[in-house]
């Protein structure tokens, strides 16, 4: 009887040894799996004596898995000659025991796809009540492709994930932020930045502008942000260095209506079917075409714009209040269309004491900020007769055009000098109202000095 009570014993212990020493199975394996070894739980496990077991913990290799694998493991041995050996995913060991991490603080690993640790926990003869645990959570950190059924009005995506989420070490995805040129544009925040110091984000927006953001730039108090026009496409290339470990980054694309309005073409060759806010043919024959942006603002938007068409090449004349000019990185000039894009500028980019030419037949002005924001347009043929020569010494002759815009005021005085130009120069005055109909001409003084 005694016999039989010791053997059944013997079979009861080896059968739990055995249970505690379950491998992670296929199906465990997917994104957003938690798996917690030896238990069920985080808490630490306590392992008998003379226990034995190599755990192995991978990532499928696959293209379509493409999972990364967070693997915490806390410490909990007591006994002096048991220990646990960790082979990390790039080869390296560590060996811990009751005088390393005791007290189950825990020690975090990285596996990329493909990739595989080993965790080898021993115990002696003697029962030391050891114990450890091993959570292991499963995610998919991949260049997430923004899909057409997610860009629709009001929808946030967030990237790399739908939560803030560690990157491993030696990271590197491009992702590819568009907008819909049928009425929809894009905010792209950065609400938590990379951590580490040789983490960085590597933004390319509208303009073609490279900006490059790294931890400091990121705070409670500082997000940067982006605005993705209709028809445009921003970048961002995420990398971590080599040696970084637990960087986490979380980036909001939130879509927006803009303000849709329908305008049938009168040129054939336009596709303006995709058009936000109103879109005008260019007058002719002398006629002036202007516009404040202002007047086309709807409180129901921030977004507001306008499009001008032309058979010709379009030049553009940003007329300024004083001065001074009016800093704000969220105005923006298309050469093109929205649908039919050619370059999109920033507006404090352009020299407003000159003018804009476009390469295209169309342009499109984009603000979102309130206040007044005049522009005087024309076509390329008209304003190519107001120029002037200019003869230095040193250089050949060269042209350029005598032609800017300003929006007056009563304290200002505006005056135009054309001293250092030739006899035939032709200089061309504008002037427009652009709050009310009808021109009003307080002081205008004309000086000929022979």
């Amino acid at each position: 009887m005694i016999l039989k009570r010791l053997l059944l014993c013997f079979i009861i212990t080896q059968a739990h040894e055995n249970y505690l020493c379950n491998q992670i199975e296929d199906h465990q394996i997917f994104d957003g799996s938690t798996v917690y070894t030896p238990g069920k739980s985080i808490e630490m496990e306590t392992i008998s004596k003379s226990f034995n077991c190599i755990y192995k913990i991978r990532t499928p290799g696959n293209s379509t898995g493409n999972l990364y694998a967070e693997v915490e493991l806390r410490n909990g041995i007591r006994g002096v000659n048991d220990y646990i050996r960790v082979i990390d995913a790039d080869g390296n060991w560590d060996m811990m025991n009751n005088r390393t991490g005791i007290g189950g603080i825990p020690r975090t690993f990285l596996i990329s796809p493909g990739g595989e640790m080993s965790i080898h926990v021993v115990t002696k003869f003697l029962f030391m009540n050891s114990k450890f645990s091993i959570t292991v959570k499963y995610y998919r950190a991949s260049c997430k492709i923004i899909l057409d059924s997610e860009m629709f009005d009001g929808n946030i995506v967030y990237l790399p994930g739908p939560t803030l989420e560690p990157l491993p070490a030696n990271f590197s995805c491009t992702y590819e932020i568009p907008a819909p040129a049928d009425g929809l544009y894009a905010r792209v925040t950065i609400i938590r930045g990379l951590d580490k110091p040789n983490d960085k984000i590597t933004v390319i927006d509208i303009t073609g502008e490279e900006i490059i953001i790294i931890s400091t730039d990121v705070s409670d108090s500082n997000h940067p942000y982006w605005y993705v026009l209709p028809g445009s496409v921003l970048t961002m290339k995420v990398t971590t260095a080599i040696d970084s470990m637990n960087s986490s980054l979380l980036i909001s694309v939130e879509y927006l209506k803009g303000n849709l309005k329908e305008f049938k073409s009168q040129i054939a060759h336009f596709d303006i079917s995709a058009n936000i806010g109103p879109t005008r043919i260019m007058r002719a024959d002398s006629e002036i075409n202007f516009v404040d942006m202002s007047t086309l603002r709807n409180e129901r938007y921030d977004f507001c714009s306008i499009t001008f068409l032309s058979d010709e090449r379009i030049v553009l004349n940003h007329a300024f209040k004083g001065d001074t000019v009016r800093e704000n990185p969220d105005r923006f000039v298309i050469d093109g269309t929205f649908s039919e894009q050619i370059k999109v500028y920033r507006l404090d980019t352009l020299d407003h004491w000159s003018f804009f030419q476009t390469k295209s037949k169309a342009i499109t002005i984009v603000t979102f900020i309130d206040g007044f924001e005049g522009f005087v347009l024309n076509r390329k043929s008209e304003s190519d007769k107001v120029n002037t020569k200019i003869k230095i010494i040193q250089f050949n002759s060269f042209q350029f055009y005598f032609m800017y815009a300003i929006a007056t005021d009563p304290i200002y005085l505006y005056p135009f000098g054309m001293r250092a130009s030739t006899p035939d120069a032709v200089m061309a005055t504008e002037v427009v109202h652009f709050e009310a109909r009808g021109i009003l001409v307080q002081n205008l003084k004309i000086h000929s000095v022979g």
